[in-house]
């Protein structure tokens, strides 16, 4: 559990700007310097008996919107980068859609050192909720809950169905989140 934990607390980190700047040598740490693994600990406090290390850093992932973990220690994440084209216009567009990502610690080191697509597409763009149960991942894309599922064990998406659609509001950040198994 301690490492599912601390998964869960450094694969953030290692790819989201930090809340709090540090100054650096004495000064400001750039936007272009936020955005590297060296400074992604920066300002960070922690306390005593625990230790924080990256998991994963761009480019590996980005702009992760929510994960889970699976059974197999796997961080599922799905990815934002499509996320309000009309306000990031500096952001590159990608007409594919976002993405559902895998990643993986594959010599034990506790950095993720694989990284695989499971799926692809415009109805997942800023999904803000995954919950992987076995061969099935619910992902929360308003105004859609789709269910994902890989039939044949490959890591990558076979069959895609709506749970159910309609969950609708002014900005999808506020509706439906991740599921949880319970």
């Amino acid at each position: 559990m301690k490492k599912i934990l601390a998964l869960c607390q450094t694969i953030i980190l290692g790819s989201l700007i930090l809340g709090c700047q540090e100054e650096k040598s004495s000064k400001i740490l750039t936007e272009e310097e936020l955005h590297l693994p060296e400074y992604a600990l920066t300002g960070l406090e922690i306390a005593e008996g625990l230790q924080v290390q990256i998991f994963a850093h761009e480019p590996m992932v980005r702009n992760p919107t929510n994960m889970d973990i699976d059974d197999k220690g796997r961080v599922w994440i799905t990815e934002g980068r499509n996320y309000r084209p009309w306000k990031n216009e500096d952001n590159p567009y990608d007409k594919k859609g976002d993405q559902i990502i895998i990643l993986e610690d594959t010599d034990g080191d506790g950095v993720a050192d694989d990284r695989k697509v499971f799926y692809q597409g415009a109805d997942v763009d800023a999904a803000i909720g995954i919950c992987v149960l076995d061969n099935k991942v619910i992902v929360s894309s308003s105004p859609d809950i789709l269910v994902i599922t890989d039939t044949d064990g490959d890591d990558k998406a076979d069959t895609k169905e709506k749970l159910f659609t309609g969950i609708s509001g002014p900005q999808n950040e506020h509706s439906v989140h991740a599921f949880v198994f319970g």
